[in-house]
């Protein structure tokens, strides 16, 4: 009896035993399942976003902005690096206007004779280089050399340098949000930028807009949400820093439209920001501006009208999208160094993409 009970108590003890067992694997299971679950779920809720388009048109300055509205902003190191950027920014700017006025022989004050020495032969910018360059920046020559800057690639943020070299120049500067966003540095490589909003993962990349850099663009496609092409509007009087026979708008133009017409893209929506608004009111405002505009796009005929040259480029990469796919291309006229415009902005494309990407996932 003690052992049938024994072996009873064995039977019961074997029978618990195996029944936790069976119970740990379906618990495992399910655990699995619902990992997998949450794991789709999340995917679901995730946006990526790939930032695109040529040199110099507002993609580093778009990145800046998000990172302030959206994530921590820049840490010390960061705004010291930022330092000496600006720095550089400053005293090139003005060593490249000094070029200009002399290889066109511009007639340059007597005045300047010891600014220019100054300029030219400093690798760093220094505090006591501040009133050379504020002098420099009042002689006629020098601003004769600004008004053809565009032939010469010297970057439309100079101006904003010069105004405030005092400030860049000091050795305890910490640049401020929107010193960075002036900032020029050559984006090479690929970028991510990741932030969180309302329950949404947002991760977009950033690559290199020079021509060298564009090859690295097809690394990036896979699992793409929407793409986010930017144009500077500003460049049509520019040519290519890394070809002079190139128009810069052209380039722009032409790019979209084989990148849009890939097959990797046949299904994704697009956004196109017509950037550096601001400058192209500047440009077109002007009767020289418009003659220049129209040596490009004989067919404009908007005059000084700033509207009708923003809807003549709308429609040119209208017309370039063109796609045998139904698909969305949402446009929108920024300045990307304005966090008002660009917060709004970004606000309504966030409307846009999550709709589409909810009902796309059937959310």
């Amino acid at each position: 009896g003690i052992n049938a009970e024994y072996g009873g108590i064995c039977f019961s003890l074997r029978s618990s035993i195996m029944g936790c067992i069976g119970s740990s694997i379906k618990v495992t299971e399910a655990s699995k399942a619902i990992d997998h679950t949450l794991k789709e779920d999340i995917r679901r809720r995730e946006i990526k976003l790939l930032l695109l388009g040529t040199g110099d048109s507002g993609k580093s300055t778009f990145i800046r902005q998000m990172k302030v509205m959206h994530s921590d902003g820049f840490h010390a190191l960061e705004r010291q690096r930022f330092s000496e950027v600006l720095k550089q920014n400053t005293l090139d700017s003005m060593k490249s206007l000094i070029l200009i006025a002399q290889e066109e022989n511009f007639r340059l004050s007597s005045h300047s004779e010891e600014a220019i020495s100054e300029i030219q032969s400093a690798k760093h910018l220094l505090p006591e280089h501040s009133e050379f360059i504020l002098m420099l920046w009042k002689d006629k020559g020098i601003k004769k050399a600004w008004r053809i800057r565009n032939k010469h690639h010297v970057p439309s943020n100079a101006i904003y340098y010069f105004d405030n070299v005092e400030r860049i120049s000091d050795e305890q500067y910490i640049p401020t949000n929107e010193d960075i966003f002036h900032a020029k540095l050559k984006t090479t490589g690929i970028m991510e930028t990741s932030f969180e909003k309302e329950g949404v993962y947002f991760s977009i990349v950033d690559v290199g807009g020079q021509r060298t850099e564009r090859r690295k663009w097809l690394h990036c496609f896979e699992d793409v949400t929407s793409v986010i092409y930017l144009v500077a509007l500003d460049s049509f009087d520019m040519t290519l820093a890394e070809d002079d026979t190139t128009n810069r708008l052209e380039d722009a133009l032409e790019n979209f439209r084989q990148i849009t017409n890939a097959e990797c893209f046949r299904k994704t929506s697009w956004i196109l920001f017509l950037n550096k608004k601001d400058l192209f009111e500047e440009k077109i405002s002007t009767e020289s501006g418009v003659q220049s505009f129209k040596e490009v796009f004989p067919d404009y005929n908007g005059g000084t009208q700033v509207d009708l040259g923003l809807d003549f480029f709308q429609q040119k990469f209208k017309s370039a999208f063109s796609s045998p796919v139904d698909r969305p291309l949402y446009i929108h006229s920024t300045c990307a160094i304005d966090t008002t415009n660009v917060e709004r902005v970004f606000k309504a494309i966030t409307n846009t993409i999550l709709h589409n990407h909810l009902t796309q996932n059937h959310l």
